[in-house]
């Protein structure tokens, strides 16, 4: 039985909003109705019709003891005294109880005026990607926008608690966080743009300027998305990311004077499969190899016999730009290699715009570090190991734990 259904007067609001009453319930309806003898539907839908009034009674009036009537109906003088009261002036009695204000509704006009208040703060998107989701500028918070409120409007009194409700259910933004690793072209543009020093046509050519860069950047990241669709539809067709993660170090400990000691460093290489969005992660430390072109060469070859199965024919590697790592004439000769020898009809590197890098290894390193952040001791590489592959709960992380250098082999 539907005790909730209600209908809009107005129009559609998700949530009832404290003190402002603008939609009637159906228990209400029915309640009114019944009372004025109006036709309704009852809580089963069947509908009861209009009552109709007959002949006026022509019953005798009898006299009674007015206090033995008004405690055999359990009712008040005051009732009776009103009823007598309404049917000497003609009317019938109605029902006013939830028809008054409530003592604590703010009028629309306040409600409207926070609703502008909060509209005129700038948004923006996030960095790394494209959704509509909009956010705040990262030092804001509601506490410093209600107490803005209250400066603008000093004969006006809001409560915090009011203020959070109307942004927590009129709006679903969020607070940004400090931005890191930004490109330096938007970064340039987006001084211009807001500068007053400039005039008008200068900040229309950094807007196109602007417009330009964004979409030379998106151009890569819709290439990744094709070569994923034509993977998962093709089994000739691979796609790979690979990318160095940030350096680790052993041993990691919360004692103060390991500080100022020279520490190991660990490398993270990572091979992320765009078909089946599981990652070969080449996990050793410094003492083994370095983070040059022979060790990428030499890991893609590595995941190419082991993982990659022999009816690829077409190869696409996406990575960032590092010279020292990625774009160099190593690589290069060695994808042009892979194609002499016929191992594969074709092998296709793409580079992103710069600032604009962000791919899935990223996305794979950000849930490794949660979990190596949540242990305060790492004494050796077998812990990194297992906090590697123990850190997706889709176990999508497979490590190639190196102890020696037998697989990196010298392209150079």
């Amino acid at each position: 039985m539907e005790t909730s259904v209600c209908e809009n007067l107005d129009a559609a609001i998700p949530k009832r909003k404290k003190g402002l009453k603008q939609m009637i319930y159906k228990s209400e309806k029915i309640k009114k109705a019944r009372v004025e003898g109006q036709q309704y539907v009852n809580y089963a839908g069947k509908s009861i019709s209009k009552k109709e009034i007959g002949n006026p009674c022509t019953i005798k009036r009898i006299e009674v003891c007015k206090q033995a009537f008004l405690s055999l109906h359990a009712i008040t003088h005051d009732r009776v005294y009103r009823l007598c009261r309404l049917l000497s002036c003609g009317k019938s009695p109605r029902d006013m109880r939830g028809r008054q204000a409530p003592g604590n509704s703010k009028p629309i006009s306040l409600v409207q005026l926070i609703i502008n208040h909060i509209k005129s703060f700038p948004t923006k998107n996030t960095h790394y990607t494209g959704d509509e989701k909009q956010y705040l500028n990262e030092k804001l918070n509601i506490r410093q926008m209600h107490k803005m409120f209250e400066e603008l409007h000093l004969e006006i009194k809001v409560k915090y608690s009011f203020y959070y409700k109307i942004f927590k259910e009129r709006f679903s933004l969020s607070f940004g966080r400090p931005q890191v690793a930004t490109c330096c072209k938007c970064e340039e543009l987006g001084v211009k743009i807001s500068s007053k020093m400039l005039n008008d046509t200068a900040k229309r050519v950094a807007v196109a300027e602007k417009l330009v860069h964004l979409r030379r950047a998106k151009k890569f990241f819709r290439q990744m998305d094709e070569i994923k669709v034509k993977t998962q539809n093709d089994p000739t067709t691979a796609g790979i990311c690979i990318d160095y993660m940030q350096n680790l170090f052993l041993p990691q400990i919360p004692v103060q004077e390991t500080f100022y000691l020279h520490q190991l460093t660990v490398s993270v290489f990572d091979i992320h499969d765009l078909k089946t969005g599981k990652a070969l992660l080449h996990v050793y430390h410094e003492g083994v190899g370095r983070k040059g072109p022979n060790e990428v060469s030499s890991f893609i070859m590595n995941y190419i016999k082991t993982c990659l199965p022999k009816n690829v024919q077409h190869l696409h590697i996406f990575s960032d730009g590092c010279g020292g790592q990625n774009k160099n004439h190593c690589l290069i000769r060695m994808c042009a290699a892979l194609v002499e020898t016929g191992r594969f009809q074709s092998v296709n590197q793409y580079f992103p715009i710069r600032g604009h890098s962000y791919m899935p290894c990223d996305r794979d390193f950000a849930v490794i570090k949660r979990k190596i952040k949540k242990n305060d001791r790492i004494y050796t590489l077998k812990e990194y190991v297992e906090l590697i592959v123990t850190s997706s709960l889709q176990k999508k992380f497979s490590v190639c734990l190196m102890e020696n250098n037998d697989i990196i082999k010298d392209f150079k």
